[in-house]
């Protein structure tokens, strides 16, 4: 088990970590979105990540890699590298033919998905059997590829890449698995507004 009273990086902005007693916080580095937390016997930083990024972000700002220098243990919201968990999951983020994502949505929101997939030659095959939330989440994964933002180079995926590199430990606090049981456990109507307001936000 990991050794938390060693100096540990946590990664995403929790109010788990804030609730710490007796941790107080420093000024940290606002403009990198690190910020370090001490206590009497630990320190522990805190860095906001971004999932889809480009390869010429890295190495990162001198304060953040210097701050996982000092890491014993990165504390992730999930750990993007572990497929297994991902194939794991894929039965809760898809439906069974005949059903399909069509018979989710209104006609009209999914008019306008398949306008967006013919925009960019995204076949529907690709994405119709997918459940609304991770249909919408797909294709705005997509447009940001399209932008030149990509998962594989997500300050995230950076820092698991190094951790794992330097046998550093690696825990989470939700886990893919765990999020996508949340996404399973979205009622109709939540996937409904999801859908619509992730398409409004591509359109826009």
């Amino acid at each position: 088990m990991a050794d938390l009273r060693r100096p540990s990086v946590w990664i995403g902005l929790r109010a788990l970590l804030l609730s710490w007693a007796l941790c107080l916080p420093t000024a940290g580095h606002a403009a990198e979105f690190l910020w370090e937390i001490t206590s009497v016997t630990n320190r522990a930083y805190i860095f906001g990540t971004i999932h889809a990024g480009k390869k010429d972000w890295f190495p990162l700002a001198k304060p953040i890699e210097e701050a996982f220098a000092d890491a014993h243990v990165l504390v992730v919201e999930a750990d993007v590298s572990d497929t297994a968990a991902m194939a794991r999951s894929s039965e809760a983020m898809t439906y069974r033919p005949p059903d399909a994502l069509r018979k989710h949505v209104p006609p009209a929101d999914y008019a306008r998905f398949q306008k967006l997939l013919a925009k960019h030659r995204i076949p529907e095959a690709q994405l119709g059997q997918l459940k609304p939330f991770m249909a919408v989440s797909a294709r705005m994964f997509s447009e940001w590829a399209r932008l030149g933002y990509l998962p594989s180079s997500g300050t995230d995926a950076y820092l698991i890449a190094r951790a794992k590199a330097e046998a550093n430990p690696i825990l989470e606090l939700e886990g893919i698995e765990a999020q996508v049981r949340i996404m399973d456990s979205l009622t109709d109507a939540q996937h409904r507004a999801a859908f619509t307001g992730t398409l409004t936000a591509i359109e826009s």
